[in-house]
């Protein structure tokens, strides 16, 4: 797999037909999952660093993970808080990796290894808005277990959506 990662709204703006087939393959109504919800989120609220993570496998694009990252978090000093691209100010309920369900768990290991080599440790995880059970989730979960590594993740029940 191949993993790109994009940090500036400019070359964000370049990954939009991709990201809209991705949207349309992952069969999702959530509009909180939508390029346009995303950009428009992130140029009137985004702070700190853009870091949406697009994974492609020999057929093409599979996975986009729509993150951003923050300075340090509370404990160890110094390591980099990732969340979801809308986490801040008037954030969704519901946000996810999007993709293909068949694909997307697939993907989660090169995410979580993208962001480690990106930012030359392992980042503190805050994914706040995971719809309960997803594929991606209990990928991410597990992968993260078998390192020892500590996530926040907060659930949304669907009767939020």
């Amino acid at each position: 797999m191949r993993v790109k990662i994009y940090t500036s709204l400019d070359k964000l703006m370049k990954l939009r037909p991709i990201w809209e087939e991705l949207y349309q393959a992952s069969q999702t109504d959530n509009p909180f999952l939508s390029w346009e919800w995303n950009v428009t989120w992130w140029r009137h609220f985004g702070r700190d660093t853009l870091c949406v993570v697009l994974v492609e496998d020999s057929t093409g694009p599979v996975a986009v993970a729509p993150l951003a990252v923050h300075p340090s978090g509370i404990l160890p000093a110094g390591r980099p808080v990732v969340t979801f691209l809308s986490d801040g100010p008037l954030k969704p309920d519901y946000m996810d990796i999007l993709g293909p369900a068949s694909g997307v768990t697939d993907t989660v290991p090169a995410i979580v290894g993208a962001l480690q080599r990106h930012l030359r440790e392992m980042p503190q995880l805050k994914l706040d808005g995971f719809p309960g059970v997803t594929p991606a989730l209990n990928e991410l979960e597990k992968i993260l277990r078998t390192r020892d590594i500590l996530v926040e993740v907060i659930e949304v029940s669907k009767s939020h959506l």
